[in-house]
């Protein structure tokens, strides 16, 4: 297989009549750990989404090993593009244990109860996903991710709601993933963790 890459071409985005970003081109490939760094309404979040085809670019297009990530169906999509949003999103009256399932590879299924202890959500594997805080919702998605090893890794202000200690953690975690042939992508204010772990970085 050719080394993973994924790369945006000319992409721009309008709203109304305010330019988000305009012909931006950007790669990224296997190892790399990005950074994007901006102020409010630079479009950090924007690009992730149209990175992980949630959004379509007013111009342009995103692809994965040159395939046009819009002709790639979306059940397939999970398998190259894992995406964690910076807000809570999933709702409904389910446990840790049956969220973290939700998408994952059949061959990683037998990691669950690892990951859980590693990310210190053991105990919590029966309560219902609302009752979790911040913290422990972040980090159930972050199992979530690991679960579904997806080529790609977009993730949005991913050390926003934890603490110090798993901050670093998280960093760490992130940068192994790069290390072993993943392309990681977060939205991040945290300047000083982006610098000392991020191989790449993106001014917006």
């Amino acid at each position: 297989m050719d080394q993973l890459r994924i790369e945006a071409k000319g992409i721009s985005m309008f709203f109304e009549d305010k330019v988000i970003f305009e012909k931006l081109n950007w790669v990224g490939k296997e190892g790399d750990f990005w950074a994007i760094e901006g102020n409010n309404g630079a479009g950090k979040s924007t690009l992730l989404k149209i990175l992980a085809g949630i959004l379509k670019p007013g111009q342009g297009g995103v692809h994965l090993n040159e395939i046009n990530i819009e002709h790639i169906s979306i059940s397939d999509r999970k398998n190259h593009l894992g995406y964690m949003p910076s807000k809570r999103m999933l709702s409904g009256w389910i446990d840790v244990e049956t969220a973290v399932e939700v998408g994952a590879r059949t061959e990683m299924l037998p990691k669950i109860d690892h990951l859980l202890h590693e990310f210190e959500l053991s105990e919590k594997r029966n309560q219902l996903i609302q009752s979790l805080s911040d913290g422990e919702y972040v980090r159930m998605q972050l199992v979530r991710l690991i679960l579904q090893d997806p080529d790609v890794v977009l993730l949005d202000e991913p050390a926003a709601m934890l603490d110090s200690t798993w901050r670093k953690k998280v960093y760490e975690y992130l940068s192994q993933w790069a290390r072993r042939g993943k392309v990681v992508v977060i939205c991040s204010h945290e300047l000083e963790l982006n610098k000392l772990y991020c191989n790449q970085i993106l001014h917006l």
